[in-house]
C-alpha cells in the first residue's frame, strides 16, 4: 500500500517495560564502566599508584601519551604525564581515573629509554622496572626535551629501536 506524502504513521506508545529498560540502561553501562576500569588498573596501574602515591599534580607541562602498557593492559592516549626533578608524575583522564590513582614514578624506576624514529611510530618509548613491577610508556618526539633534562644518561644510552618493522 501506499501512503500519500502528508499521512502520519503512528507509533506505539511504549510501554512499562520498555520504559524500565530506558531507566536502567544509564545505569547499567555506568555500572559495567567502573567494573571493566576496576579490573583494567588491576593489571599493574594500582601497584605503581600505591608505591609511589602523588595525589596533585606538580607544575609542568603535560604530555599526552599515545600508548602504554601495564601487564597487558594497554592505555591508548588516555595517560599524561608530566616529567619533574623528582620522577614521572603520570595520571589518567577524567573518565579512567576511578581506579587510576595519580602517581609519581622515580626516574631511577626507568631502566632503558628507546628512540624510536620509525614510518608511523615517533618518539621515546621508557622501560620501567623495579620492586613494584614493570610497565612500559611511549611519548611523543616532544618530550625530548624533557628526558634529557632529567635523565641524560639514560638518553645518552638510547640508541635506535631494536625492533626492525618500525625503523
Amino acid at each position: 500500500m501506499i501512503l500519500p506524502c502528508n499521512v502520519v504513521v503512528a507509533s506505539q506508545p511504549a510501554s512499562p517495560e520498555d520504559a524500565w529498560i530506558l531507566l536502567a540502561f544509564p545505569f547499567f553501562f555506568i555500572g559495567m564502566w567502573l567494573l571493566i576500569t576496576f579490573i583494567i588498573s588491576r593489571t599493574g596501574w594500582v601497584r605503581f599508584a600505591r608505591a609511589y602515591p602523588c595525589p596533585t599534580r606538580p607544575p609542568g607541562t603535560t604530555y599526552v601519551s599515545p600508548y602504554a602498557s601495564f601487564s597487558g593492559a594497554r592505555y591508548s592516549s588516555v595517560v599524561s604525564g608530566v616529567a619533574t626533578e623528582g620522577g614521572l608524575y603520570l595520571r589518567a583522564v577524567l573518565i579512567f581515573s576511578a581506579f587510576h590513582t595519580p602517581f609519581l614514578l622515580p626516574w631511577s624506576s626507568v631502566t632503558r629509554i628507546e628512540h624510536l624514529d620509525g614510518w608511523l611510530i615517533k618518539g621515546w618509548l621508557l622501560h620501567v622496572k623495579d620492586s613494584v613491577g614493570s610497565f612500559q610508556i611511549r611519548f611523543r618526539p616532544a618530550f625530548e626535551g624533557e628526558l634529557r633534562r632529567y635523565v641524560p644518561v639514560l638518553m645518552n644510552a638510547s640508541a635506535s629501536s631494536s625492533f626492525p618493522f618500525i625503523k
